[in-house]
């Protein structure tokens, strides 16, 4: 009985142990989160007003023959595949993996032949579970600080950019987590290349944009005079589009890992909480039957020697 009391002490103290781990993962996550959160959600307005000045520009017909906005059958695609570096976020890689396979499947599965697909991976739980299923990706960027976000979108779309303008690639589509709130995270794909006409609040997560009524456009909105050239003009803005999107694509995901971790280790630290109270109780009934056992010897053995004088 005494090793069982000792056997629980060691386990309640270990998962003492435990819990300040995750509690300090937790705060960390929440630090984090809170700077993640605003540069997602400041990102936002800028990213919404460049697709409506693209959406606005596309209306006059001066972009047609752009090389950028060209969809031609797909015959070799570029996936991009946005995860975490860690683990202890729940669902959340899992989630963008699964989106991310389905994406898979779903091009093998078009009509005639299916395409050829590059991959480029963002954070080590992407390039660890495509490696395994014998995948050799394009690219991988692990172990890339909030700050370098920006230069990795530039670099990034840069390169696919480069590779669609030279019909390298036909296609290329995004696959991450949108950050919604704290407690919610939605895997999205979105395609980058080519580029469509996007639609008004196309920058938007897509409950925003029920909310949020379409601005009335006149006809006088859609007449303008170009300075230099349109070509030029769309050789500028297409571009800057496809990075802005992967660069919004790639803060939001950061912001939902952050979320999804702090809210795991949350839950962790509860968790250890009920078991160090019910590890307690059990330590205690324990303690209380040994010291019961032995009163009860002590007892008997005395009632013994009385009997044998």
């Amino acid at each position: 009985m005494a090793q069982a009391v000792r056997d629980l002490k060691r386990r309640i103290r270990a998962i003492r142990n435990t819990q300040q781990i995750t509690r300090a993962m937790q705060m960390v996550a929440a630090a984090r989160l809170r700077r993640a959160q605003v540069r997602a959600l400041s990102a936002r307005p800028y990213s919404e007003r460049l697709v409506e000045m693209i959406r606005r520009l596309t209306t006059d017909g001066a972009h047609v023959g752009h090389p950028l906005l060209q969809t031609r059958p797909v015959g070799r695609a570029a996936l991009v595949v946005v995860t975490g570096d860690r683990g202890l976020a729940g669902s959340y890689n899992a989630n963008v993996l699964r989106r991310a396979e389905a994406v898979l499947a779903r091009l093998k599965d078009g009509e005639g032949r299916p395409p050829a697909v590059e991959l480029y991976l963002v954070g080590r739980k992407g390039c660890d579970y495509f490696r395994r299923r014998g995948f050799d990706p394009a690219r991988e960027d692990v172990g890339v600080a909030d700050d370098d976000l920006a230069e990795l979108a530039k670099a990034v779309s840069a390169e696919l950019v480069r590779k669609f303008t030279d019909a390298e690639l036909d296609e290329v589509i995004v696959v991450f987590s949108r950050f919604v709130s704290v407690l919610q995270q939605r895997p999205e794909e979105l395609r980058l290349l080519p580029v469509a006409p996007p639609e008004v609040g196309d920058a938007q997560p897509e409950k925003e944009r029920r909310e949020r009524p379409a601005p009335q456009v006149s006809e006088a909105d859609l007449s303008y005079i170009y300075q230099p050239e349109p070509k030029v003009v769309y050789s500028l803005l297409l571009p800057r589009l496809v990075s802005n999107r992967l660069f919004q694509a790639l803060l939001e995901a950061r912001a939902g890992e952050y979320a999804a971790r702090m809210t795991a280790m949350s839950a962790a630290t509860d968790n250890a909480e009920d078991m160090i109270e019910r590890l307690t109780l059990e330590m205690h009934r324990a303690r209380q039957t040994n010291i019961t056992r032995e009163i009860m010897e002590l007892v008997g053995g005395a009632e013994a020697l009385k009997q044998g004088r």
